[in-house]
């Protein structure tokens, strides 16, 4: 492999994450500003957003199964084509006006497909790194986080000028920006990478697990590790789609969201750009342990915290938690599943982060109508406390 071609595979995957994230930040984190100023409740939110992951839970191992055995259409394919039913989804949200159950559906829609991709994104790096492509993952995804932090301000003041028509316009322009470094990764990548790709996909056609018993009953102790993600991540999702109310909580207002949540991605990026040195002298599942404990005491710093300077202080753990979190998981599925199953291994990383969600946004809308914000933070503090417990006893030793 060139060192030319390392080079740009390599840009090409940071392009594609930072696209992807920007248009995460857009469809998610945004989705509150835009959907309050169309008239709907925290409730009614929280069920849009539960809709949309419940949606995208049996879409991701499909997408998965059909990533890890079609030659015809392969991760490329797929992700074109979720890219492209989300820009229709995008651009009916734009063109719907008014609060209606039209807008609802299309949402809840985008929001799946956007969540439908991240494992297809996700085991894009291990996609070329078949083909003999040197990757670092942990660069390519910091660029996303560097995306989100951008977008994040920038869209903050789109909306400060344009009003919230600027969130479907921003996911348009971003979702052509998609498809055109898919275009462009198409075009350069050259009849070798052709040849490499189909004779990586002839590799992987073994019978593997294709039952979902059967995933569950080879990898037992994987499986744990998943229940107890599903139950961290009901609380970081919460605070991540319900951020603009936990602003308000401490007295500020969007120009803080903004700022906070831009914060937020870029301490992501010192971790995520130094996770392969960070393997070097750390075991892989040694960050991914620390990572777990640190999603709790995060959420637990956000529920003592009286004004944002203690928001600040809980977002400063994002630098060890999340940010370790994502290219140690993805590293450690690869490492404990059977090449035939590691595309479905991150899949149900993303389900379990899906299944959480699904349950943050449904309690967390509810419960921030009725009792308020420190009540959501309480219960879903709990949660964590027992999510880390069960993950822990799941992750089990490997050698990098």
């Amino acid at each position: 492999m060139k060192q030319r071609n390392k080079h740009l595979y390599n840009g090409e995957y940071a392009a594609m994450n930072c696209v992807n994230w920007m248009l995460y930040c857009v469809l998610f984190s945004f989705a509150s500003v835009f959907l309050l100023d169309r008239g709907y409740s925290n409730t009614r939110i929280g069920i849009i957003l539960a809709m949309g992951n419940v949606l995208a839970m049996p879409l991701q191992p499909a997408l998965a199964q059909v990533a890890d055995r079609s030659r015809k259409i392969g991760l490329q394919g797929l992700l074109t084509g979720m890219v492209v039913f989300m820009a229709v989804m995008v651009l009916l949200i734009l063109l719907i006006s008014g609060q209606s159950p039209a807008l609802a559906v299309v949402y809840v829609l985008a929001l799946m497909a956007m969540q439908g991709i991240q494992p297809l994104v996700n085991s894009f790096s291990f996609y070329l790194e078949s083909w003999g492509v040197p990757m670092n993952f942990g660069i390519c995804r910091a660029v996303g986080s560097l995306g989100f932090s951008m977008i994040s301000v920038i869209l903050g003041n789109l909306v400060k000028a344009m009003g919230t028509i600027a969130v479907p316009v921003t996911g348009m322009v971003l979702l052509a920006l998609f498809l055109l470094i898919l275009l462009v990764f198409y075009l350069q990548r050259g009849d070798s990478g052709k040849k490499e790709a189909v004779a990586a996909e002839e590799e992987t056609q073994t019978a593997g697990t294709t039952s979902l018993a059967g995933f569950f009953r080879a990898y037992p102790k994987y499986t744990r590790f998943l229940v107890g993600v599903a139950l961290i991540f009901a609380g970081h999702t919460f605070i991540q789609n319900f951020v603009m109310q936990l602003v308000q909580h401490v007295g500020g207002d969007s120009a803080d969201m903004g700022t906070l949540c831009s914060v937020n991605a870029l301490l992501e990026m010192p971790a995520m750009l130094a996770f392969s040195l960070l393997t070097r002298r750390f075991k892989c599942t040694t960050l991914l342990r620390t990572s777990l404990v640190v999603f709790t005491v995060k959420i637990a710093l956000a529920l003592v915290a009286k004004d944002l300077a203690g928001l600040y202080l809980s977002t400063a753990l994002q630098l060890v938690g999340y940010a370790l979190f994502i290219p140690a998981s993805v590293r450690y599925a690869n490492d404990v599943m059977a090449p035939e199953d590691a595309v479905k291994g991150q899949a149900f990383i993303t389900t379990m982060i899906t299944l959480g969600a699904i349950f943050s946004s449904l309690a967390g809308g509810r419960i921030i109508d009725v009792t308020g914000m420190t009540a959501a933070l309480g219960l879903f503090l709990v949660l964590s406390v027992i999510g880390t417990a069960v993950a822990l006893t799941g992750v089990e030793k490997t050698e990098a």
